[in-house]
């Protein structure tokens, strides 16, 4: 720019002084006319000129000058013109120059740039003797490797030898540990033939104790469901079938039975321990009927523990019935706990009783006209604790049947199958998906939350009617549609569930009702918080 500019200064002050030169120097009349034009300066030479013009007189050079001053003038005001422009735009880019000077390390990236012209004059230097030697190795190429390949020849052969001995010693070691897998085998054969003597003859010096692997396995039969006069003879063939040794002696049908009221027994003497231990505990029941039963459960829960009282069948629903069995499964706890310890009845009960400080039920009348009769047999005052999940069932029953009312006036299109509605309907097909093995893709599903860094339970099972979590299940689910979209669409088996859950997540309709659904669960846990 620079340059272009002191050109552009150069080429007006040169046409400058030819215009001077020009207009200093005397005009030649032709000689017919005999007469010199004088030597004056520019306006008396333009004065003369006019006057000339007027009598008309001029001769051919004074055009040509008058002409030759006019373009003069007028290229010299363009160069004036051009110059300012440029002066303007140098003393910006000076400007710019500055500011990118103090942003910029001008002088590190000078000198950087100048080593790294030097490496690169090294490396073609390099370069250049490389290529020479190359083109001298080029001579002696066919030579070299007609001794590479025959020495690669020899050297293939060692190998393949070597390769060849290694493989038979490898195949004779594999040989003789299938020996040794077999001789290990017979001897832990032998080694459980031996325990089971050994145990065979614990039995017959003490035939009334049993070892604590047998009673595991009676257990685990009376746990099942098997008949006490059907669990000997299962044992026999089971143990015998797979081990092929046959069982000498066994428990009958009467020691059977007493194992498992030994399981009763030890169940409410721990409950026993709890409640004599224990200042503050928590007492809840709740029933449901049964082939025309209704069966009660009763728990006893402290700020630790939470164990079962008793589970009995009462005739009917009534606060006499509900009283009874629970004043029937204390005094069974006390006086199994107060046998086993040597300790009073009555203080073993009286200290059962007095370590009731609340009771937790639904809020059905019966319930608390039975924490009323307790309060009387205590003869102090219970904390009445009412459970939430009962009106928040129904709370889920209701807002199933509007959403599904919405489905209707809304028209809205769903791919999954189902009565309860769009959103309710999809709330149940992602919990199949998590949690159902044979069809779906459980494995596939936990490697996702991992992944996600959530826990496996962090989406719970969606079980129908009872205790189910409508409310929690949809909020999940629409705090994670993104990353579970991308889960469905690259990572998760193919398949028509699959399919459809993915379109009803990009259902607009169908994700406001699940975000409704979510924003509910907030509003229910606290107004019962607050309760």
């Amino acid at each position: 720019m620079m340059n272009q500019i002191n050109s552009w200064k150069r080429r007006l002050s040169s046409n400058w002084m030819r215009i001077q030169d020009l207009l200093e120097r005397p005009v030649q009349v032709p000689r017919s006319r005999k007469k010199q034009m004088p030597s004056t300066s520019l306006a008396e030479t333009e004065d003369v000129l006019e006057d000339v013009d007027h009598a008309q007189e001029i001769s051919t050079p004074v055009q040509k000058l008058r002409n030759d001053c006019e373009r003069c003038e007028t290229k010299r005001q363009e160069w004036i013109d051009k110059y300012n422009v440029l002066d303007s735009k140098l003393k910006k880019m000076r400007v710019s120059f500055k500011s990118l000077s103090g942003l910029y390390k001008v002088k590190l990236v000078n000198r950087m740039k100048n080593r790294k012209n030097e490496v690169i004059r090294k490396l073609r230097q390099e370069n250049q003797r490389l290529k020479v030697e190359l083109r001298v190795a080029k001579k002696f190429k066919p030579k070299t490797s007609v001794v590479n390949k025959s020495y690669y020849k020899e050297k293939l052969v060692l190998f393949r030898k070597e390769l060849k001995n290694v493989k038979d010693k490898v195949n004779r070691m594999v040989a003789k540990l299938r020996q040794l897998e077999e001789q290990r085998k017979d001897f832990e054969l032998d080694t459980t033939r031996l325990e089971h003597v050994e145990k065979d003859v614990e039995c017959l010096k003490k035939p009334k104790m049993f070892d604590p692997s047998t009673r595991k396995c009676i257990y685990s039969c009376i746990l099942h469901q098997v008949p006490f006069e059907k669990t000997c003879s299962l044992i026999k063939f089971i143990v015998h079938e797979l081990t092929g040794i046959s069982f000498t002696a066994l428990p009958c049908t009467g020691t059977i039975s007493n194992m498992a009221l030994e399981l009763g027994i030890l169940s409410d003497l721990q409950v026993g321990e709890l409640m004599f231990k224990e200042n503050e505990l928590t007492l809840s029941w709740d029933s449901t009927p049964l082939d025309g039963q209704q069966i009660n459960s009763c728990h006893i829960s402290s700020k630790h523990q939470n164990l079962t009282l008793q589970t009995f069948g009462m005739p009917a629903g009534t606060t006499e019935d509900y009283l009874e069995h629970i004043l029937n499964a204390i005094h069974d706890i006390g006086c199994q706990y107060s046998t086993y310890h040597g300790i009073q009845q009555h203080v073993v009960l009286y200290t059962l009783f007095q370590s009731l400080q609340a009771t937790l039920t639904d809020r059905a009348k019966v319930n608390k006209s039975v924490s009323d009769k307790l309060e009387e047999m205590v003869d102090r005052k219970l904390v009445q604790l009412k459970c939430f999940l009962h009106p928040l069932d129904g709370m889920a029953s209701e807002a199933r049947k509007e959403l599904k009312k919405l489905d209707v006036n809304w028209s809205v299109s769903t791919s999954l199958y189902g009565h309860e509605g769009s959103a309710a309907n999809l709330v149940h097909a992602l919990s199949k998906l998590r949690y159902k093995e044979n069809s779906r893709d459980p494995k596939g599903f936990k490697a996702y939350l991992l992944r996600e860094g959530l826990k496996k339970t962090y989406i719970p099972r969606y079980v129908g009617n009872r205790l189910h979590v409508l409310f929690l299940l949809a909020g999940i689910i629409y705090k994670i549609k993104d990353s579970l979209a991308v889960y469905l669409e690259k990572f998760c088996k193919s398949m028509k569930l699959r399919e459809a859950i993915e379109k009803d997540l990009t259902n607009p309709d169908v994700m406001v009702q699940i975000r409704v659904l979510g924003i509910m669960l907030h509003f229910c846990l606290s107004f019962f918080e607050a309760k």
